[in-house]
């Protein structure tokens, strides 16, 4: 799998961290290899990368997926590459 794009709205650890109610990371812009995500205790960090895959739970904090997101119209999604094709995870 290779992660194209995240987009994050309503994202608790993003709106402590980063006092933002949505950022969009657009992976596609880097290079192939490691990418290194970098911050101060409580910025986010962690948010973003346990929304790095499709599926409905975060695995490190307790608690179903929507108490981790704020807002009424709050989303997640996820574009990423896997086998030659093109897929979106969007949970509203």
């Amino acid at each position: 799998m290779i992660i194209k794009k995240l987009e994050l709205r309503g994202a608790i650890g993003i709106q402590k961290g980063l006092f933002k109610e949505e950022i969009s990371i657009d992976f596609s812009q880097f290079k192939a290899g490691l990418i290194a995500i970098t911050g101060t205790n409580g910025s986010g960090k962690t948010t973003i990368i346990e929304n790095l895959h499709p599926y409905r739970r975060i695995v490190s904090k307790p608690g179903s997926l929507k108490e981790h997101f704020y807002l009424k119209d709050s989303y997640r999604k996820l574009t990423f590459e896997y086998q030659g094709n093109e897929y979106k995870s969007i949970i509203l």
